[in-house]
């Protein structure tokens, strides 16, 4: 037998790593984040750095992506949506692009007129002793790092439990199933520290270790592993090993003492639309063919804590779906709120058994008979 699950961030939950909602909150807040003198940013005491004038970027920060979000609001008042950290990155990377040509987009200007008065004032010097102003370059720059360097901190944080990984652990000890695809949306490791707390082996993609790193080999994947892992998202933990380079753009992934020696943020995917840019580069291809591939070959999907706003990722599932005699099992304590977040294609089949089948519960309390029923049925 075959089992593939697609994971999204409420998986993590129960491993008391943060919500979606508890990192926008821990974003526009600013409370306890301290900007570095490498142009990156921590958690800390910020008044030990009051003496530092390079502060003074964390309140201009938010205030940015306050505007930001007030023009998600209003986009958003005819809807449920609630607006998030993704939401605002998305809008950030927009202006971004346009700004430096990588897109050439109309509404562009338009955006950046509504902006114009509150931009004036946050471009005033920092520094008292440089009296030069900050361009709108470098405020995107900053706050964009900031907001990756405030995910990729929360998202470090060592899982205190799996209990909501229980379900995919009590499927792994059924031997009926010779293989499990875990497709996970998540920077994060719980499901990595998972598979390692109970000694399973499993395939990330990555080879084995050399002098310190693990480099990137999606040939793996064509071996016949019981237990795959696809972090169709990057992870905390995956770095370029040349960033410099264009030559040598190998990812890979390091011993602890590498990482702690190693300036270079970690390669993850943030925001809503802009990652369907990202799923025709690099890895993030692979990784993606890779979806769509094994996907085709399974029967039976599993997902949890996702929320479906992933249009790429809701394409494939939306193909895969009518693609046959397939069916989907989505297990979420508010699984009948999500009904309004899915893409009109499954809305019209939401009440299908014989291809959606709910299930109105957190994931640690659902066992693998809940869904054997479904799939005998």
């Amino acid at each position: 037998m075959k089992v593939a699950f697609l994971f999204g961030a409420g998986v993590s939950i129960p491993a008391k790593l943060p919500s979606t909602k508890c990192l926008t909150d821990q974003i526009f807040s600013g409370k306890g984040i301290v900007r570095g003198m490498a142009e990156n940013y921590f958690f800390g005491e910020p008044q030990k750095f009051d003496y530092d004038p390079y502060q003074e970027f964390i309140p201009r920060i938010r205030t940015f992506l306050n505007l930001l979000k007030n023009e998600l609001h209003e986009y958003y008042n005819d809807s449920k949506e609630s607006v998030n950290y993704e939401d605002t990155y998305y809008l950030l990377d927009f202006i971004r692009k346009n700004i430096y040509g990588a897109e050439k987009n109309p509404a562009f200007k338009y955006l950046l007129k509504n902006f114009e008065s509150t931009l004036n004032k946050l471009s005033a010097p920092i520094d008292p002793l440089i009296n030069e102003k900050i361009s709108l370059e470098t405020l995107l720059n900053e706050t964009i790092i900031y907001i990756k360097d405030s995910v990729i901190l929360s998202l470090l944080k060592k899982p205190e439990s799996y209990v909501g990984l229980s379900l995919l652990g009590e499927i792994i000890s059924n031997n009926h199933f010779n293989t499990i695809d875990v497709f996970t949306l998540n920077h994060d490791l719980v499901i990595e520290e998972f598979l390692k707390s109970i000694n399973k082996d499993f395939c990330e993609g990555f080879g084995k270790e050399v002098e310190g790193y693990r480099f990137w080999d999606q040939s793996l994947f064509e071996l016949d592993n019981r237990i795959n892992l696809y972090k169709l998202h990057g992870s905390v933990d995956w770095y370029y090993y040349d960033e410099t380079s264009w030559e040598d753009r190998r990812i890979c992934k390091c011993t602890s003492d590498i990482v702690w020696r190693d300036p270079r943020k970690p390669e993850i995917l943030i925001g809503t639309y802009n990652k369907l840019a990202e799923y025709i580069k690099g890895i993030y291809l692979e990784l993606f063919c890779r979806f769509y591939k094994t996907l085709n070959m399974h029967s039976y999907l599993i997902i949890s804590g996702y929320s479906f706003s992933d249009k790429g990722i809701n394409a494939k599932i939306i193909e895969w779906i009518y693609s046959g005699n397939k069916k989907m099992i989505i297990i979420d304590p508010l699984v009948n709120s999500l009904k309004e977040k899915v893409p009109s294609s499954l809305f019209r089949i939401w009440n299908d058994k014989n291809r959606i089948n709910l299930i109105q519960n957190n994931i640690e309390k659902v066992s693998w008979n809940d869904i054997n029923k479904i799939i005998t049925n």
